[in-house]
């Protein structure tokens, strides 16, 4: 079903994982390709609940690496330094009524006839793969559980369910069904890490309590007028791109942390950001740029992109520690001037954008995580603001 069996993993483990090398493991073991149909707000569910769960990582005081869409929804680790602990999250919207184990557990039936991994299956699959580092496996969605719990109590008003509270019954159906889905013949002890949580956002305006969660949030480490509309869309296009970028690139631990991490010294220094940039103007900035764009019969999607990516550049260009854009933005400044010093300055927006953009990938800085339309952005930010 994953391409190796239950006793091919188990014999990979027993020789790997000696060391313990969690680092190793989370590279070396291949990413689970996801199946099965999300709607956008589905997705955009996941990136709200991810950023509202750094903000309460960050809040523990602790070190910590969150990893979006590598081995599981969000991986929680435990230091980016030598990580030996990991926290696995699945997060799954329901339109309707509560999660059962039945569906849970359910098991698709594929057209070649072999069966799709359950729900809990998949989850589990993090326990196979990076054993005794895994320090839990955590289903979250916005809606409750209807399951059998040990004390008689009702499970659809709880927030957090541990799986070890369960009916003896129930505990041993899922370490059955999860023992015959792996083809396993041993003991499994799962139901002491798997836990059910149900999320404080709903599916319909999870973005405005997200929102509010970072007001919070800012107002708590340093108080003062943010635009947390902005601080928000900064937020969420940093999961975003983590979260789209293809993990099957991912060759090293430090490729992971840059394309599918962020710190606890990654979140300091946005904060760090924000706090800097509280009392600048990002509308005036963008709004001196639209008039140019407008004025030039640029297309509306045109505008909108621009203005998500200089959204982004807003924030990013205050960090005096981002070599990679400083080194960009140095690049552009170069160019600048050979455009300048050969007279080619004096034409259209759009044919000037197209000339830096020639020129520049003469001698491009070497990079995979900005966009054309990010680079295009940081042009306009030289012509009108440098």
């Amino acid at each position: 079903m994953h391409g190796r069996s239950y006793g091919d993993i188990m014999f990979f483990l027993l020789s790997f994982n000696m060391n313990n090398d969690l680092q190793k493991a989370l590279i070396e073991n291949k990413v689970r390709e996801n199946s099965g149909s999300i709607s956008s707000n589905g997705f955009d569910y996941q990136k709200d609940w991810s950023i509202c769960k750094l903000l309460e990582e960050h809040e523990k005081g602790k070190n910590y690496v969150l990893l979006f869409d590598f081995h599981e929804d969000l991986v929680i680790l435990d230091s980016e330094l030598n990580p030996t602990q990991a926290d696995f999250y699945q997060i799954k919207t329901k339109a309707a009524g509560c999660w059962t184990m039945h569906q849970l557990l359910k098991r698709k039936e594929n057209k070649d006839k072999t069966f799709s991994a359950s729900i809990l299956g998949k989850l589990y699959y993090n326990k196979i793969l990076f054993a005794e580092s895994v320090r839990s496996l955590n289903f979250a969605s916005n809606t409750g559980y209807d399951v059998k719990l040990a004390d008689g109590t009702r499970s659809k008003s709880k927030a957090n369910i541990a799986m070890n509270k369960l009916t003896l019954e129930e505990i041993n159906n899922l370490k059955d069904k999860i023992r015959i889905e792996y083809g396993s013949e041993e003991s499994l002890t799962c139901e002491s890490i798997i836990f059910l949580i149900v999320s404080n956002l709903n599916i319909i305006d999870h973005d405005t309590y997200t929102i509010g969660r970072i007001a919070r949030f800012l107002d708590g480490i340093n108080s003062g007028k943010y635009n947390v509309n902005l601080v928000y869309r900064t937020f969420f296009d940093q999961v975003k791109r983590k979260s789209d970028y293809d993990s099957n690139k991912i060759s090293s631990f430090s490729e992971m942390l840059t394309y599918k991490g962020i710190t606890k010294k990654d979140f300091e220094g946005m904060i760090e950001e924000f706090i800097a940039i509280k009392d600048k103007n990002y509308d005036d900035e963008w709004q001196q740029i639209q008039a140019r764009l407008d004025s030039e019969a640029f297309t509306i999607q045109e505008v909108l992109t621009y203005k998500n990516e200089y959204r982004r550049y807003f924030i990013d260009k205050t960090n005096s520690t981002n070599e990679l854009l400083l080194q960009i933005i140095k690049r552009m400044k170069e160019v600048r001037k050979i455009l300048s010093a050969a007279g080619k300055l004096n034409v259209s927006l759009k044919k000037c954008l197209d000339l830096f953009i020639e020129n520049y990938y003469e001698n491009p800085i070497e990079q995979d995580l900005y966009t054309e339309n990010y680079l295009r952005v940081i042009i306009f930010d030289i012509i009108y603001n440098d």
